[in-house]
């Protein structure tokens, strides 16, 4: 039951993000809020979540839609190396 409460809440804030991200600009206190709020297993599993969902990599929808200022809060945040590159 605990992992099922996991995975849904990591569903949930995929899909917070997907809609933060959608249309003219980026709904920057949803997405600010969830990555500051979340640990970091969190955030890796809402980046798997994510990419099951929308079928793309979280990292690439966030790159794509902010300012380098976000990626490097992801990267300090996850300490994911793939987010240089982007």
């Amino acid at each position: 039951m605990l992992l099922a409460c996991v995975r849904d809440r990591a569903e949930r804030d995929a899909e917070l993000i997907n809609d933060s991200l959608e249309g003219i600009g980026t709904d920057d206190d949803v997405l600010r809020w969830i990555v500051t709020s979340r640990s970091n297993r969190q955030l890796l599993e809402i980046a798997d979540a994510y990419e099951r969902m929308f079928k793309k990599s979280l990292m690439q929808a966030i790159a794509g839609d902010t300012s380098l200022s976000y990626r490097w809060v992801l990267l300090l945040v996850r300490h994911d190396a793939d987010l240089v590159t982007l």
